[in-house]
């Protein structure tokens, strides 16, 4: 008999514990997390380019989504232990981020961006993480809100693309959350990128 079955026996969620447990625990790390968001190490990781950081938060998040998917809560123990772990990276990752709203407005708002990401081989998730890194903050926050809002099959079809094509068709993502049409989003994005080549301005001028 393990330790849920024991506490149920005796009238007590041993889960509903467990998660209570968890959380005391994690309000406990909260220093110690601090801490060493100011080591030396975490120092240079922040030193390094935002593009570099933004990788390794991510990758971070991938960690601890698969380890929620992959731990299971087979006792009140496993349960304890699972809370715990998985808080981890998202908490390494705030501290290399200084806790800073705009990361948890980037991880509050993707959260089915990173579910639809798990969903992909390796390599892919590695190519989605390396494609997005490139791209500036806002842009970045911009492509994660949008292809949040397709499907695997289609994510996949994207990451064949070279990296103008798969920008272009963020545009296009884009246009049909506004209502617009794709082919009017199309030539829109196309005639932009025309411009972009000529090196002109939006208005037609020489830049």
């Amino acid at each position: 008999m393990n330790i849920t079955d024991w506490l149920a026996k005796i009238g007590i969620d041993g889960n509903f514990l467990a998660s209570l447990g968890a959380a005391e625990v994690r309000t406990s790390l909260e220093k110690p997390y601090d801490k060493m968001g100011n080591t030396e190490f975490m120092e240079k990781i922040k030193e390094l380019p935002e593009s570099i950081q933004f990788a390794i938060r991510w990758g971070l998040y991938v960690l601890g989504a698969t380890a929620d998917k992959k731990l299971d809560e087979k006792s009140a123990w496993h349960k304890f232990l699972k809370d715990i772990v998985i808080d981890m990276p998202s908490e390494i990752a705030k501290r290399i981020k200084n806790g800073a709203s705009k990361d948890v407005e980037e991880m509050t708002s993707s959260q089915d961006f990173l579910n639809l990401i798990l969903e992909l081989e390796k390599n892919e998730v590695l190519l989605v993480i390396g494609w997005l890194s490139e791209l500036p903050e806002k842009e970045r926050i911009f492509a994660v809100k949008r292809l949040a809002d397709i499907s695997k099959d289609k994510l996949k079809k994207i990451l064949k693309l070279d990296k103008k094509e798969r920008n272009l068709m963020l545009a296009v993502i884009d246009t049909k959350k506004k209502g617009e049409g794709i082919k009017e989003g199309i030539e829109k994005e196309l005639k932009a990128l025309a411009r972009n080549i000529r090196g002109e301005s939006p208005k037609g001028e020489m830049k």
